[in-house]
């Protein structure tokens, strides 16, 4: 992590703050059974309510968890011959690779429409966070009264989500007016997972002009190693941090309750 990304110094934290937690729900935390867990993700709700909410009250707290529909469109059991974190590519929908399994509620027009949003190719994971199980709930650490709301994302069978902000369709999610409605201009996140949802929702509520935020004790990394041209999915995402502005608070401790 370059010394441009990490902020050094103090934070008063004020009523135009918002705590964002990304997706700290049961599908990405294996103690409880989670379908598609991150490595030490177990740590962090037991981190926010200790370090976080003295200094963020209800009012301040907001929450998104993944709600996605059997059959979505990221889903590798959408498909024949397909496996989790396999990515569709274009070749394969020019070379007519790509066929559809029993669930899937969509096209192959609608993987087309997909594939160019997301300039060529989209990776695909096991089912997870599935609408009407518990997947979708946060950690059973918080108590649901402990958040002022919880925003659902990726519903959409023919699109998903990984930003909480923008689709992969690249069409505005609610949560932007909501916060704007709620007065914040700072964002501080935490959640799951680092170089993935959490960074790609940090990136995007930056470029819609939110002072954004990544604390990264509250978070938790997917960490996919460098292959080819890409440099791991760390390094990937911290060079958008510095593109978009966003920072990086490595001590909970700079943060303090403003006394104005």
């Amino acid at each position: 992590m370059t010394d441009s990304l990490v902020f050094k110094g103090q934070i008063f934290i004020g009523p135009e703050d918002c705590l964002l937690n990304i997706d700290d729900i049961i599908a990405f935390i294996l103690k409880y059974g989670g379908g598609l867990p991150v490595g030490g993700s177990e740590e962090i709700a037991q981190f926010i309510i200790d370090k976080l909410f003295p200094i963020f009250p209800l009012a301040q707290r907001v929450a998104t968890c993944d709600m996605h529909p059997i059959g979505q469109i990221t889903c590798a059991d959408s498909y024949i011959g397909v496996n989790p974190y396999e990515k569709i590519t274009r070749h394969m929908f020019v070379s007519g690779q790509i066929k559809l399994s029993e669930e899937a509620q969509f096209t192959l027009h609608d993987v087309h429409a997909l594939l160019l949003a997301t300039l060529g190719s989209f990776t695909v994971w096991p089912k997870h966070g599935l609408a009407g199980t518990n997947q979708t709930n946060l950690d059973p650490t918080f108590d649901l009264e402990e958040w002022l709301c919880v925003f659902p994302k990726g519903m959409n069978p023919k699109d998903d989500a990984n930003s909480a902000f923008i689709s992969l369709l690249r069409s505005l999610t609610h949560l932007h007016s909501i916060l704007k409605g709620l007065g914040f201009k700072r964002l501080f996140l935490v959640g799951l997972a680092y170089d993935v949802c959490v960074g790609l929702s940090a990136v995007d509520a930056a470029d819609l002009g939110f002072e954004v935020y990544v604390i990264k004790q509250g978070t938790r990394s997917i960490n996919v190693p460098p292959s080819d041209n890409y440099p791991g999915s760390i390094a990937a995402i911290e060079a958008e941090f510095v593109r978009a502005g966003v920072m990086v608070i490595e001590d909970a401790n700079q943060l303090q309750v403003s006394n104005m």
